[in-house]
């Protein structure tokens, strides 16, 4: 059997990938069914949105592999940016003393950046950044180039002219394309393994909330405080 090409090996490396973040599902659905276990039939506020955020981490994987498998890594990235929302709101609420108190208030409606974590400090994205940064020092780095593919900017243009060609003549031919060719396939095997990275974060921060979650009130105080199971 012939060696595979290099381009053939990448494309080979990013499915390897591509399938092991499919496997995260399984963890998704198990993280689920523990933490209704740990509830007993009462979900409180935390609970629901810490339930949310799995639901929300199962379709972004499935989402996001469509989008790399169909070629389509600036939309891909952008699915990364939600996933790691999913893991700075999630950390930011229940390192809170009041979790369910929070959770409610943005079941409810609410905006998490008009709300103060115990710190003082109102949990918009940057200060959520920075508090994680100090479990994880890499989110800042991270949360920066994310931020680049979200809002229109420079980020754009530099794929753009990644797409586009120099003519002997010093002129410069432009492409807008739909496919994501003109990316190295390193760049998405990282964004892979980093997507991978961060609906581990989800599933653990998770884990680690039903694992705590009976030192946030008794179930007779939630009862009477949020007037009904949600």
């Amino acid at each position: 059997m012939a060696p595979l090409t290099s381009a053939l090996y990448d494309q080979k490396v990013v499915q390897e990938e591509l399938e092991k973040l499919g496997e995260l599902r399984g963890e998704v659905a198990k993280t689920a069914e523990e933490l209704m276990a740990r509830c007993n039939g009462e979900i409180f506020p935390c609970d629901a949105l810490a339930s949310a955020a799995l639901s929300r981490a199962f379709n972004l994987i499935d989402g996001f592999g469509l989008l790399v498998k169909g070629g389509n890594y600036q939309c891909a990235v952008g699915l990364l940016r939600f996933q790691l929302d999913n893991v700075l709101r999630l950390f930011g609420v229940t390192t809170c003393g009041d979790a369910h108190g929070i959770a409610s208030d943005v079941l409810t409606g609410t905006p998490l950046a008009r709300i103060k974590h115990d710190s003082g400090q109102k949990m918009h994205d940057a200060y959520l950044v920075e508090l994680l940064s100090e479990r994880n020092p890499w989110v800042q780095d991270v949360y920066r180039i994310l931020s680049g593919f979200i809002h229109l900017s420079d980020t754009h243009f530099q794929h753009m002219l990644m797409q586009s060609v120099q003519t002997p003549d010093g002129t410069r031919k432009f492409h807008v394309s739909d496919t994501d060719n003109y990316v190295p396939s390193e760049h998405k095997v990282n964004l892979v393994r980093t997507f991978a990275t961060v609906t581990r974060g989800v599933v653990e921060l998770v884990q680690e909330w039903a694992s705590k979650r009976d030192s946030f009130g008794q179930p007779q105080v939630l009862r009477a405080r949020f007037k009904q199971v949600v």
